[in-house]
């Protein structure tokens, strides 16, 4: 079975999936962990060069080392995806120098992901 791509767009149900799990404090399922995997391939995708942590679209601390609690990590992760929804389809000079920071995005899920499944 060949691998499945990246999404080509912003995964924007996933996303949804995501922010309604957090700001819930449902417990989460399967689909929450897909959606996961949806939003860290679609950010995957973002990253110019994804040897070279100096070509990631927006600033990173990628060792999430600011989350002291898993709480702390929701709380960002929530932040930057309410962020790319509201930035999601809108021309790039509307948006001006506006970024996403997707590789902190990426660290932040899958720190998170364990507690996903």
């Amino acid at each position: 079975m060949p691998m499945i791509s990246f999404p080509e767009s912003f995964p924007t149900e996933a996303a949804g999936e995501l922010i309604e799990l957090f700001r819930s404090g449902s417990k989460p399922t399967k689909a929450t962990a897909l959606a996961a995997w949806n939003v860290v391939g679609f950010a995957l995708d973002q990253i110019p060069d994804a040897e070279s942590p100096d070509n990631v679209v927006g600033d990173c601390d990628c060792d999430c080392s600011d989350c002291e609690t898993d709480e702390d990590c929701k709380c960002a992760v929530l932040d930057i995806l309410e962020e790319a929804q509201f930035l999601n389809g809108k021309p790039d000079d509307v948006v001006g120098a506006r970024k996403i920071p997707w590789a902190r995005l990426i660290a932040l899920l899958l720190r998170l992901l364990p507690l996903l499944i």
